[in-house]
């Protein structure tokens, strides 16, 4: 008996041995740095915008806009130049990330009263230009989120790696309780992010497409953001 109790021993040491090993999962951390850097490259650039507005009873609303994005060792800068509409032409908005600071500074100035004013932080969570984007929104990867590693699966045929982002500060949290993003492996580019509202219910659902490569760095033409819960979307 102790022969074979033996026996049974070394077979249980071998199957041991020749089980697959678990791959850790990434690092959230370099994920987001990697996304950042794909989605906002170190040399400055500049594009236009065409903005769509579709209400749920089909009626749209077109904007077009010029951005400017340069990064900075005090702090990465986006500046948004309003083009069109004529009656709106000339107004614009510039956000600043301050290094080692809770909240973003952003100012606008508007040509009516010819006057810049800083916005208040609570003022970047309202809709920018009567869309479904807010200026957070547009702005920078935020690194100073929490954010966990949830899992991988395959979106949309494309293996990605699923990540949620809660934003920093009880101001921000109040508006988004949590971001939950797709983020494809080969690209680091972001397929969709997931906006849920304080309660923790679905709330905007954004889309990123027709990939394209500019200047050697996969860029998104174009983005989509869905209301779930009023029907409207911009695009």
């Amino acid at each position: 008996m102790l022969d074979c109790m033996r026996t049974h021993a070394v077979t249980l040491t071998l199957l041991l041995s020749v089980a697959p090993a678990v791959a850790a999962p990434p690092d959230v951390g370099d994920l987001v740095r990697v996304m950042r850097t794909v989605l906002e490259p170190s040399r400055p650039s500049v594009r236009k915008m065409a903005i769509t507005i579709s209400a749920e009873s089909g009626e749209a609303t077109k904007w077009v806009a010029g951005q400017a994005r340069k990064p900075s060792p005090d702090g990465d800068r986006i500046l948004v130049a309003i083009l069109a509409p004529a009656d709106q032409k000339g107004a614009a908005y510039l956000l600043r990330e301050v290094p080692n600071q809770a909240n973003d500074e952003e100012w606008v100035y508007l040509p009516v009263v010819r006057r810049v004013r800083k916005i208040l932080p609570l003022e970047s969570f309202r809709s920018f230009l009567d869309s479904d984007f807010t200026l957070w929104d547009l702005g920078l990867v935020d690194v100073r989120a929490t954010y966990t590693f949830l899992r991988e699966e395959t979106r949309d045929d494309v293996h990605a790696y699923v990540i949620q982002e809660v934003p920093l500060g009880a101001l921000r949290t109040w508006y988004y309780s949590r971001v939950v993003t797709w983020l494809a492996a080969d690209s680091s580019l972001p397929l969709e992010r997931d906006f849920h509202d304080p309660a923790g219910v679905l709330w905007k659902v954004e889309t990123f497409q027709q990939v394209t490569t500019v200047n050697g760095v996969p860029t998104p033409l174009a983005l989509r953001m869905e209301d779930r819960q009023s029907g409207r979307s911009t695009s």
